[in-house]
């Protein structure tokens, strides 16, 4: 879908990346004062026809899956649905404005994505929400997303592999010389989703037209003009004029009189999208700060795959836990830890307070060697933390029943970055090079320096209140923005006071219990989703 031959053509910008430690570093170059995670726009229709290609008889299913992947990482995701004045037709083809199948907005929901619907194309409307800053990338499949104006397009095959592939459309302008009008014109020659474009332009000739002639900036102003017809016949008469002075006689013969369409114009131009005001913008936060909730997501997993058994049936029943221990609960527990709002326990070092209530650290970590590499942004490492907790401790808030079995002591790994490992209240919050290792070889194991550039972005305030160090530690000293932990058993070790990398130990107090209550005797209020 989208323009032809545009992913080949922007391909030598394309940058491969490890999503996890993308989002991870792109939070930890913002201010701690920030409470706006990685956020990411996903087309739904586009996703949700990918899970009916993979899984015709259960699409569903497959997308359930997705989103419980979805969940284990440090970002936010809000799922953009088509509108009523989206276009009728793509590429000679009805284009079916029904959902595929009822109730998967409750999903996405209970997982605590956020769901808007458009105006019109998601496409779209997801690029008009990256230039308001609501998101910071567009992930699709779709190359019409880059046409309509997304500032960065994140491509990711499989939600269970972190590797992806991201276009950044300041990259696509400096490198190849491809602005967003050249974008439009390079669309409109190639042909797109709307047009078949100009007969025998191929996408190098679309290429060259594109970033070599003036001819993008005055086919924008076409749509503006007070009579588009006749600005379109100006502007025609001056890409002939082109054509054949650069002897593109084929071009010329394949020119046809309503060449280029206006109405396909207005529709990549100035297509239909909200108006984002700042009570809309707002209103869009407040969905982003949901947290999941394992009693709304059961709710709406027996609503969407119950059928007419419903939840009380004793096979669905135990079909649906046993998806929920091996698929949900561990990135249940790692989202409860990414959320803006979980903050450590200032009377208590070993608290740590969620949306959903407490998590106690132990008073003993262990050594782990595990870190997170990519080296398409090689300033940032980041190590892995293991949580333990027990799972008896989460209950449904009304009924008090367990959620799942008990067991003394499940565990989660989870990547957390320098501006949310505060809640661990390690000694030592991160990473720093020492410039020994760093002279001595030219791939060196140690990562660049990062911890200074931080930590600076930390106001005296919140140093107080994390008990942090005014300045980083001698560089002698190797430090940790994260923790890690493989999944190998190792001797329990204090901290150790040469910064090494450790593995966070902890028991849930009441993840989902209504009574989580602090240390200082104040009750906690847990909040759910509401539809």
């Amino acid at each position: 879908m989208g323009t032809n031959g545009l992913w080949t053509t922007v391909k030598p910008v394309a940058r491969q990346i490890n999503l996890m430690h993308h989002a991870l570093a792109s939070a930890a170059q913002r201010t701690a004062s920030t409470d706006q995670l990685y956020t990411i726009g996903i087309d739904a229709y586009n996703i949700m026809a990918a899970c009916v290609a993979a899984n015709p008889t259960n699409p569903a299913k497959t997308f359930f899956y997705k989103l419980a992947n979805m969940l284990y990482y440090p970002v936010q995701f809000i799922f953009v649905w088509d509108g009523s004045e989206r276009p009728k037709e793509k590429r000679g083809h009805r284009v079916s404005a029904t959902q595929l199948w009822g109730n998967v907005q409750h999903l996405v929901k209970a997982f605590g994505f956020a769901v808007w619907q458009a105006p019109g194309e998601a496409e779209a409307e997801l690029a008009r929400m990256a230039a308001a800053g609501i998101i910071h990338a567009v992930l699709s499949d779709d190359s019409d997303s880059l046409v309509f104006g997304a500032t960065s397009v994140i491509r990711w095959a499989k939600t269970t592999d972190p590797a992806a592939t991201i276009y950044v459309a300041s990259e696509i302008s400096q490198k190849l010389g491809l602005t967003l009008n050249g974008l439009v014109l390079y669309s409109i020659l190639s042909g797109n989703d709307y047009d078949a474009g100009l007969r025998g332009c191929g996408a190098s000739m679309a290429l060259k037209i594109a970033t070599c002639t003036q001819l993008a900036d005055s086919l924008v102003a076409v749509c503006t003009s007070q009579s588009p017809e006749q600005a379109r016949n100006s502007w025609s008469n001056t890409f002939k004029s082109w054509l054949s002075e650069n002897k593109k006689n084929a071009l010329l013969g394949a020119w046809h009189p309503h060449f280029p369409s206006i109405d396909t114009l207005r529709k990549i131009i100035s297509p239909a999208v909200s108006d984002f005001t700042p009570e809309i913008i707002a209103d869009i936060n407040r969905q982003l700060h949901y947290p999941p909730s394992l009693v709304t997501l059961s709710d709406a997993y027996s609503l969407v795959f119950g059928g007419l058994r419903g939840a009380a049936d004793v096979e669905f029943g135990a079909e649906r836990l046993l998806t929920f221990q091996n698929c949900v609960f561990e990135p249940y527990i790692a989202r409860c830890l990414y959320l803006p709002s979980t903050r450590r326990d200032r009377n208590n070092p070993n608290s740590i307070r969620t949306p959903l209530g407490h998590i106690t650290l132990a008073d003993y970590q262990r050594r782990v060697t595990q870190e997170l590499h990519d080296p398409a942004n090689s300033d940032f490492v980041f190590t892995q933390h293991q949580i333990f907790f027990n799972t008896n401790t989460l209950v449904h808030e009304t009924t008090r029943e367990p959620l799942l079995p008990a067991s003394p002591a499940e565990k989660v790994s989870v990547w957390i970055p320098f501006l949310f490992v505060q809640v661990f209240d390690f000694g030592d919050k991160y990473i720093r090079s020492d410039r020994r290792q760093l002279a001595g070889r030219p791939s060196p194991a140690a990562p660049h320096p990062t911890g200074s550039r931080v930590l600076a972005a930390l106001d005296a305030h919140t140093r107080e209140i994390l008990d942090m160090p005014s300045t980083p530690s001698s560089s002698k000293r190797r430090m940790s923005s994260a923790g890690s932990g493989s999944r190998k058993k190792r001797p329990a070790t204090s901290l150790g006071s040469k910064g090494t990398k450790v593995d966070a130990v902890a028991t849930s107090a009441a993840a989902v219990s209504t009574e989580a209550t602090p240390q200082n005797g104040s009750k906690l209020q847990p909040y759910y989703i509401s539809d």
